[in-house]
């Protein structure tokens, strides 16, 4: 019954701190490191979109005559160069660098992201490891009381009770740990892609670590957020291209310079030379640049809003996330002060009274399980602290949408102990507001507000 119980365990490898993880995480993750090839992409073409374009140059016969002897002919040799109106290069240039500080927000709403869900994996990690020491420990409990109740067995006595009752806790437990093993696996799977690896390389061996409070004044806090700098970029580059479109009524000017030779040698013709200017005439404006102009405008506008839109987010996310904290510390707090003592003092009394025959073998159980359970929620309540920072830290409109580390963990049973909402793996709330996209989410696409579940 009691024969798999240490399996899963030997996936735990060398210790590994949280920033450590989070390091590997942002030095090798392979979608960040794409975000990263197109932001060097952007900022290189902030080099070349102005410039010139190529002149032309072409080489040719000119005057050669259909019939009769050939004494007029010429060399021709050309060189064209367009240039356009003056202020619509640096239109371009200008246009160009919004897009480079755009795929910049990018790559660091992506690196805030990978942060937040990496912090997600590392946590849930150590919920799963601990859930899974609490229910080997008090297997071991119940297999050392079911070996005591069989020497003792007398069919149709107490103790028949009693082993049946053990029999029924050590298969739910066995069952529990069937899942936390599989959930073990995908998380190991999921912690590993995260840092670039193989999804079957060994966990390393993890734990709590308490960081530091954030004590940003909430408009500089706002003034860091990447999301909001690459929607003012947009919104600067949506302006740029409607003074790009007012230009584009102006004509582009073309020079033209030419050489001409005689090809006959016996000729009396001398070579000449010569040059034209012309430009372009935008005749078909109603239809073009009016149109451009009407299009920037309004892709500016929606810019704006989107702003404006992300930034009263972001506040009452901010608004949110603080009471969230203080929550979750106020829990701590009563766990490590009321509970956990009344616990204890409860298992005393249970021990006791089970020696003295007074407690029946299901009211001790019932005391050691609920000991190992409250010890279990205190981590998932110290987690929620840490989550909690982490989510004020990085204040993001757009994080991964996932939920690892719940309040009531279990380590015998959805449900069980008056846990609702578990580890099951049907549950995926998101972790705040607005997270309701995985990385990805961009200045160009701001996330809609999502449901307020909190962590």
């Amino acid at each position: 019954c009691f024969g798999f119980l240490g399996m899963g365990q030997g996936a735990w490898g060398a210790d590994i701190s949280l920033s450590e993880y989070l390091t590997e995480v942002l030095q090798n993750n392979p979608s960040l490191t794409s975000m990263q090839k197109r932001l060097i992409a952007a900022k290189a073409a902030t080099s070349y979109v102005g410039a010139l374009d190529d002149p032309v140059l072409s080489i040719g016969v000119e005057d050669i005559p259909t019939s009769g002897e050939d004494m007029s002919s010429m060399h021709s040799y050309k060189l064209a160069q367009i240039i356009p109106f003056p202020g619509k290069r640096k239109r371009r240039e200008e246009i160009a660098e919004k897009q480079a500080l755009i795929a910049e927000s990018n790559v660091q709403t992506t690196e805030r992201e990978l942060r937040v869900l990496a912090t997600q994996v590392y946590y849930r990690a150590l919920i799963n490891k601990t859930a899974q020491k609490l229910n080997q420990d008090l297997s071991s409990l119940v297999q050392t009381q079911l070996s005591s109740s069989q020497s003792q067995y007398k069919l149709g006595e107490g103790t028949h009770h009693d082993w049946l009752i053990l029999k029924i806790v050590a298969g739910t437990l066995d069952v529990e740990f069937s899942r936390l093993r599989r959930e073990n696996l995908s998380l190991q799977a999921l912690f590993n892609e995260l840092r670039g690896r193989e999804a079957t390389a060994d966990l390393p061996d993890i734990t709590l670590q308490e960081s530091a409070g954030v004590h940003e004044d909430p408009e500089s806090l706002l003034q860091t957020q990447p999301e909001l700098r690459g929607l003012k970029s947009l919104v600067e580059a949506a302006d740029l291209q409607t003074r790009l479109s007012k230009l584009s009524y102006f004509p582009d000017f073309m020079i033209e310079g030419m050489y001409m030779e005689p090809r006959a040698k016996m000729t009396e013709e001398k070579p000449t030379w010569g040059f034209m200017i012309g430009f372009n005439l935008p005749l078909y404006f109603p239809v073009k640049q009016a149109r451009q102009i009407e299009a920037n405008e309004a892709l500016q506008m929606a810019n704006r809003k989107d702003q404006e839109a992300l930034a009263n987010r972001l506040r009452s996310e901010m608004i949110d996330a603080r009471e969230q904290l203080r929550s979750a510390q106020d829990i701590v707090k009563l766990y490590q002060s009321v509970v956990l003592p009344a616990t204890q003092m409860a298992l005393q009394s249970a021990k006791s009274g089970y020696s003295a025959r007074r407690l029946a073998i299901s009211e001790y159980l019932d005391a050691h399980k609920a000991n190992r359970q409250l010890q279990l929620e205190l981590l998932a309540a110290q987690i929620d602290v840490e989550l909690a920072k982490t989510r004020l830290r990085e204040l993001l409109s757009s994080p991964p949408l996932l939920r690892l580390a719940p309040s009531k963990p279990s380590i015998f049973g959805a449900g069980a102990m008056g846990s609702e909402g578990g580890m099951g793996e049907g549950s995926s709330p998101s972790m705040q507001p607005g997270m309701n996209r995985g990385p990805g989410g961009r200045a160009r696409e701001p996330a809609s507000t999502g449901s307020s579940a909190g962590m």
